[in-house]
């Protein structure tokens, strides 16, 4: 996580009138299942159906165009109609300036939160955020980025997200002369090709943020999912239903 992920976290805080981050329905410990795939709060994260076992390194990028065609859009979602494409500059996972984790290697889950950094950059990224309309998760904010990835590009993220997770439990992030304390603990998370998510926990300037990201691969297009809930002190768990949709959605480009 990046210190521009949580000054987003915080300054939305603040606007909402809350403190924690991502999205649900109800405690830490739930678990759901809807469609094509599977979450549960407790757990290693998996790959889904062994598609981490394919050779995928000869796929192209996924195009600007394709890309578009796959975001989330209104009125896919059910309740959840109001989808907002975003700017991939000004995105809520956008490639921006990082922070720097001790030990080096947990900076990878910086690059998840910055859409890949300098080292892992697609040839077409699409982004969008939908608000909650349950009233038992009030102003939650679901977030979606998709990144265009040669085959091999998709390989070695995944791969160093995997490898990097369990080291990860605790470590330091230093980022504009501040420090901060972040916490990892795998989020089992079954989707798409393959699949991993964790629950961060940051304290900064005394206050705590939580956050649940979730990186979903299909075939070389990679999905990142961040959720944020301000007034939902229960949460985070991931948001099942809009996983299941996007990876519907990237099957469809990855086939044609």
């Amino acid at each position: 996580m990046t210190r521009n992920t949580l000054a987003a976290i915080a300054t939305s805080a603040v606007v909402l009138l809350g403190a924690s981050a991502c999205s649900g329905s109800t405690g830490g410990s739930t678990s759901s299942a809807t469609g094509s795939g599977s979450v549960a709060s407790t757990g290693a994260s998996a790959p889904a159906g062994g598609g981490s076992t394919q050779d995928i390194s000869a796929l192209p990028a996924a195009t600007q165009a394709q890309l578009d065609k796959a975001l989330l859009a209104t009125g896919e979602l059910g309740k959840l109609e109001g989808v907002v494409k975003d700017d991939p500059s000004s995105a809520f996972i956008a490639n921006n300036t990082l922070d720097t984790a001790t030990p080096a290697s947990c900076d990878i889950f910086n690059l998840v939160g910055e859409a890949g950094g300098d080292k892992y950059q697609p040839a077409a990224v699409a982004d969008a955020h939908i608000m909650e309309a349950d009233a038992s998760a009030p102003n939650t904010r679901h977030f979606v980025h998709l990144s265009g990835y040669t085959g091999k590009q998709a390989q070695a993220f995944m791969a160093a997200i995997k490898t990097a997770l369990p080291g990860c439990a605790s470590f330091k992030e230093t980022g504009n002369g501040e420090h901060y304390q972040e916490t990892l603990s795998p989020v089992s998370l079954t989707a798409g090709d393959e699949a991993l998510a964790w629950r961060a926990e940051m304290t900064m300037g005394g206050k705590s943020f939580t956050i649940v990201e979730s990186v979903v691969r299909v075939g070389s297009t990679v999905a990142t999912f961040a959720e944020f809930a301000p007034k939902s002190p229960s949460l985070p768990i991931t948001k099942q239903s809009i996983i299941d949709k996007q990876v519907s959605k990237m099957q469809a480009i990855s086939k044609a």
